[in-house]
């Protein structure tokens, strides 16, 4: 009797495995089926799919307009909204000879007669880009029957939709090292998500989409939102090299794309290479004091840098008059866009996202300068017993491997501007504005210095190769290329002088032991003559009143009355 029931069960169970059996293989294959079918429409799908959306297509005459073959760098710009009119400007702005505003007007009549002259013979239009075939790096061929009109020139940041945080992108430059392309942007410090990069060619067809990466940039001091990079791997070296790309949240070609970016290639620039650069964090506090500004920037000029690159977050009239008309043919300004990051700055990130714009800064200016100067409008780095970064960098070069060396960082000085000014008088014969305007220099007057030095990457800056910088940081770099280390500049050969007021409000930082620092002065003459030629040069294209410029930056206690209207928020040396 127990035999034959556990016969029945054995029987039981193996007839319900044979029958799950049967519906597994019916499930199998109907999910087959299923897929093939969705793949198979995929195939078929109209070659449009692959064109990136845009709500803002200009239809004319039942044509797209396309503006994707002006092979055009955004550093180049209209200057229609000119820097300076108003207290906060939105438009990129590159002061050179050529107008971009005179190419684009002179390349749309070209197409207006060229499109006219074909009509009336009855060809076809030349300006006209038909259909073509691509083939992607997997040898799929890829139709596009239309090309999307984008504007090649940065708006300034750009949204990333359809991500779980926000996320917004600046530029992208292609890395030759590792060949990837390495997209600055921002988005929250801590969070898990996922995004693609999306590449175009010169057309802008869409040809290959990646997975990317996102690396959040160590220095964000716990904040909610971060500076980032997002770095897109090129598969293989066959691929092609993408024009522009899109960072994008879904790997569907269907998925449309808030922002494209034009990849940025450091070959390109090698025809303009300069010797030195400086970059400045985001400018802000509507920043508009005409005569410190004038003395940095021949400061700079004396010390051999020919291209400045500021990040307009809030820059005011008169300095940016200033930019816009400075105009020396050895001189080269970028006044970028940095004002819709919509993050509120201190509370959310870092002093108005300043990591993004130096790393921006990196990787702008690889190809087209030797050496970039990292440093704050308050600021200069002043070599001792040497007259320029070429003869002082020579001379570093000599304390170590030179080959090796990715940049060189300089101790921090600060030279409080609540102590008393320098006494000493410079005589500059013939020339009485250039001797008035002597008197007024921050780093002439201002000699009395802090005693002790901050520590290496403790408030001190750098010049550095922008080619052996992974990531930079505010006072040092947080990564090197391989093989490559940051040289300590001994505090006798050069240093950095930091004119601002306490650190930490009030005037107890006078109490200090002090030195008298006059390095500076070894250049005070040619320095006070540069500043006066440029002052009465810029006086009636920007209606200064000289007098107003030279007078107002200095009260009884040697503070600077801009300095001393934004001192209870952040100055700029922080």
């Amino acid at each position: 009797m127990g035999a034959s029931s556990t016969k029945k069960k054995i029987s039981s169970a193996n007839r319900r495995l044979r029958e799950r059996s049967r519906l597994s293989f019916l499930f199998v294959i109907f999910f087959f089926c299923l897929f093939s079918l969705i793949f198979l429409c995929t195939l078929m799908t109209d070659g449009n799919k692959h064109v990136l959306k845009d709500e803002n297509d200009l239809v004319v005459d039942g044509e797209t307009e396309d503006y994707s073959n002006w092979d055009i760098s955004y550093e180049e710009v209209p200057t229609s909204n000119a820097l300076g009119s108003t207290s906060n400007v939105n438009s990129e702005t590159h002061y050179s000879k050529t107008k971009l505003a005179d190419r684009v007007s002179t390349e749309r009549q070209n197409r207006n007669d060229n499109k006219h002259n074909n009509n009336q013979d009855g060809s076809e239009d030349s300006t006209v880009l038909h259909s073509r075939t691509l083939t992607n790096p997997a040898g799929n061929n890829i139709s596009s029957r239309r090309i999307r009109k984008i504007n090649p020139i940065q708006p300034d940041w750009q949204k990333v939709v359809g991500t779980k945080e926000q996320f917004y992108v600046y530029s992208a430059y292609h890395n030759s090292l590792f060949e990837h392309i390495r997209i600055i942007g921002a988005t929250r410090t801590k969070s898990q998500q996922h995004v693609f990069c999306r590449f175009y060619d010169n057309d802008t067809r869409i040809y290959i989409t990646v997975n990317a990466t996102i690396k959040v940039i160590r220095e964000n001091w716990n904040l909610k939102f971060s500076a980032c990079f997002v770095i897109c791997y090129i598969p293989d070296r066959k691929t092609l090299p993408p024009r522009y790309v899109s960072v994008i949240s879904s790997s569907s070609v269907t998925a449309s794309a808030s922002n494209i970016l034009r990849v940025q290639y450091g070959q390109d620039k090698t025809d303009s290479l300069v010797n030195f650069s400086v970059c400045v964090k985001p400018i802000h506090f509507s920043y508009d004091s005409v005569l410190p500004f004038l003395e940095w920037v021949e400061f700079h000029k004396l010390m051999g840098v020919t291209r400045f690159t500021f990040y307009n977050h809030t820059i005011g009239q008169s300095v940016g008059c200033a930019m816009r008309e400075y105009g020396d043919d050895d001189v080269d300004f970028e006044v970028l866009p940095w004002s819709s990051l919509p993050f509120v700055s201190q509370k959310e990130i870092r002093t108005e996202g300043l990591f993004a714009a130096l790393n921006d800064c990196v990787y702008r200016a690889r190809g087209s300068s030797k050496y970039l100067v990292l440093v704050d409008l308050d600021e200069m780095i002043v070599p001792r017993k040497l007259y320029n970064y070429t003869s002082l960098l020579d001379k570093l070069d000599t304390l170590s491997n030179r080959k090796k060396i990715g940049a060189y960082s300089f101790q921090n000085a600060f030279f409080y501007l609540q102590w008393n000014d320098d006494q000493s008088l410079f005589k500059i014969e013939g020339n009485p504005l250039a001797e008035r305007v002597s008197k007024k220099l921050l780093s002439l007057r201002k000699t009395r210095r802090r005693s002790r030095l901050h520590p290496h990457k403790q408030r001190s800056k750098y010049i550095c190769d922008p080619e052996k910088v992974v990531e930079a940081g505010n006072h040092f770099v947080w990564e090197m290329a391989t093989g490559y280390f940051t040289l300590s500049v001994p505090a006798h050969l050069g240093s950095l002088h930091h004119y601002r007021v306490c650190e930490f409000g009030g005037d107890q930082c006078t109490k200090n032991p002090f030195i008298v620092d006059k390095s500076s002065h070894n250049f005070g003459q040619q320095l006070a003559i540069r500043v006066a030629d440029k002052l009465k040069t810029l006086a009636s294209k920007c209606h200064f009143d000289i007098d107003n410029v030279i007078d107002s930056h200095q009260t009884q206690r040697g503070e600077s009355t801009t300095t001393k209207n934004v001192s209870n928020k952040k100055p700029l040396g922080l």
